[in-house]
């Protein structure tokens, strides 16, 4: 199939009710784009087998420059039971799509998780790391990696960790929630990794999108996160601080450390989540900020009001 002339600005974004798909709609303009977030809807990854016909409609309608896939199933831990609908959503899914732009010829952009990967390495993980990941939602993200590369043509792959943002379900937001109502918050302190906004990635997204667009050779499996290693409890502390001084008027509680065994999950979690960026930052000149940096910023831009 011969590849659609593009609308220079356009780029079609699979999902449009998750914190990253609202951070690429609210984003693009800042790179002289326009986002078409297409909606469940509209294109339901549940439902593989009509993604194809659904794609090449919106891009037929809207000749985009490139697709970028931000939906996903996310329930890490309801995925241990749901793991069909798991597997469908965030292993087939992904496969389709990056099929069908091949066919059209268009760069798909996908993200993938620092879950890939079993949290046993004492250093940041780089992306030739070996995956071995060990629970269900890191196997579905996995196999929508394998997927995406089976598929060929133009795409790429970027895993991201603990993504948060002043909208959406994410730890910032439940941190605050809980926060501003208890007296006490008790969170896991052997856990690492690097927080990730959600404006500063959906902004390395589009400039990642347009740059394959010109390269297609730039293909391949990249890393993206916050600059910075923290664990969640250290990330809790750094939240409640910011919001203290952003919100004297509310009785914040203190943040207790403990350890994984004293907060039991069905899904086990990688005590290591820490991956390194550089060959993102130097095959695309992006530079990452220090994760205080952009909690800062993420908390600055928060509407308190619809924390509740």
């Amino acid at each position: 199939m011969p590849k659609h002339p593009s609308h220079g600005g356009t780029i079609l974004v699979i999902g449009r009710n998750g914190q990253v798909a609202q951070a690429l709609g609210t984003t693009a303009s800042l790179h002289g784009l326009t986002a078409i977030c297409a909606a469940r809807d509209v294109l339901d990854l549940a439902a593989p087998e009509r993604l194809e016909a659904g794609l090449i409609d919106l891009c037929n309608t809207h000749r985009p420059l490139a697709v970028i896939n931000a939906a996903a199933y996310t329930a890490v831990d309801r995925a241990e039971e749901e793991r069909e609908l798991a597997f469908i959503v965030n292993g087939e899914a992904p496969g389709r799509l990056a099929a069908a732009c091949h066919n059209i010829g268009l760069p798909f952009l996908h993200i993938s998780t620092d879950y890939v990967f079993d949290g046993t390495k004492a250093g940041p993980y780089v992306e030739s790391d070996p995956v071995a990941p060990i629970n269900f939602y890191g196997e579905s993200k996995l196999a929508g990696e394998q997927a995406v590369a089976a598929a060929g043509g133009t795409s790429a792959t970027i895993r991201t960790s603990w993504v948060y943002g002043p909208t959406g379900q994410n730890f910032m937001r439940t941190m605050l929630r809980l926060g501003s109502v208890r007296p006490a918050l008790r969170v896991v302190d052997d856990q690492f990794g690097s927080p990730t906004e959600t404006a500063e990635f959906a902004s390395a997204l589009l400039h990642i999108a347009k740059r394959l667009e010109q390269q297609p050779a730039l293909a391949g499996i990249y890393h993206y996160c916050g600059q910075g290693r923290t664990s969640w409890y250290g990330f809790a502390r750094r939240i409640i601080a910011r919001a203290a001084e952003l919100r004297p008027d509310i009785a914040w509680a203190t943040v207790e450390a403990t350890d994984t065994a004293g907060y039991p999950t069905p899904a086990a979690r990688p005590k290591n989540s820490e991956m390194s960026t550089q060959l993102l930052r130097d095959t695309f000149g992006i530079a990452i900020r220090p994760w205080e940096e952009t909690l800062e910023d993420a908390m600055n831009r928060l509407d308190w009001s619809g924390l509740a």
